[in-house]
């Protein structure tokens, strides 16, 4: 499939109505090549995914590790307590799979 037909039919799919598109996706699976570039979409977008998921999950850990080793060695600082809550909430957001939330994080 050209990249011409493949942003042709996204332009497509863009405009039309649900059931307009229902009909149409219908019709174009009937053709190989373009099941072939849904399969290929979608493993690519959860490809992308999980590589966000998996640098902001890290990015998260990072943080809560070098604020949980000040806190550590500053125990008894003013900070300290609060610290202690944000690392136990943040490690808490750090299991979310969902990317929106981690971002918000």
């Amino acid at each position: 499939m050209t990249q011409f037909n493949q942003l042709f039919l996204l332009y497509i799919l863009i405009h039309y109505r649900k059931k307009d598109f229902e009909e149409l996706l219908t019709y174009v699976n009937k053709f190989e090549d373009f099941k072939v570039f849904r399969v290929e979409r979608k493993e690519a977008r959860s490809s992308r995914e999980e590589e966000i998921k998996s640098t902001l999950a890290s990015d998260i850990n990072r943080v809560i590790s070098e604020v949980s080793n000040w806190v550590q060695a500053n125990p008894f600082s003013d900070n300290a307590g609060r610290l202690y809550e944000l690392i136990d909430e943040f490690s808490e957001k750090a299991k979310n799979t969902n990317i929106k939330s981690l971002e918000t994080s």
